[in-house]
């Protein structure tokens, strides 16, 4: 009996581990960084190398890059089984309201499109943008374009705006 409930408080405290801790997308243009990660546990991280695309992926110790690019071995389909019937697909409204609970950290974004004159007519837009978001946005004229993001979330934050819209 004893050893049934030290089973269900591990398995408590990793199912709120789970919901609770937060995971990251982050992109920065500086160092080719295109990465999904969940808090300190497990990372996905796509580059290019070679003409060809790769994913680390790495989970608490164990590490694999897979060549996203490289030809598989194809699969034969199950043949006889056909879609779910009655499956629901969620409305816009509840994608919307998912979509508006991850929580931008970082934005800034440096952009020259290589026109003079184009980029004259943009700054403008991009100072009254910096000062209604507070974001660092921005031309510059050095031919440099630049974009670092990172956006979080956790599931629990998503699973509540889902139920409740």
């Amino acid at each position: 009996m004893y050893g049934l409930g030290v089973f269900l408080m591990v398995l408590m405290i990793l199912l709120s581990y789970l919901l609770f801790a937060p995971f990251y997308f982050e992109v920065d243009s500086r160092d080719g960084l295109c990465r999904f990660r969940f808090h300190k546990v497990a990372s996905v991280r796509l580059y290019l190398s070679e003409s060809s695309l790769f994913a680390d992926l790495r989970c608490t110790g164990w590490h694999k890059s897979i060549d996203l690019l490289a030809p598989g071995k194809k699969r034969k389909k199950a043949g006889g089984k056909s879609p779910r019937q009655g499956s629901r697909r969620p409305s816009f409204g509840k994608i919307w309201a998912v979509l508006r609970s991850f929580r931008v950290n970082k934005l800034s974004v440096r952009l020259d499109t290589g026109n003079m004159q184009l980029n004259g007519v943009l700054y403008p837009l991009f100072l009254w943008l910096h000062r209604q978001t507070r974001r660092d946005l921005g031309i510059n004229f050095l031919n440099e374009n630049e974009i670092i993001i990172e956006i979080e979330n956790t599931v629990f934050r998503m699973l509540r705006v889902y139920i409740r819209s």
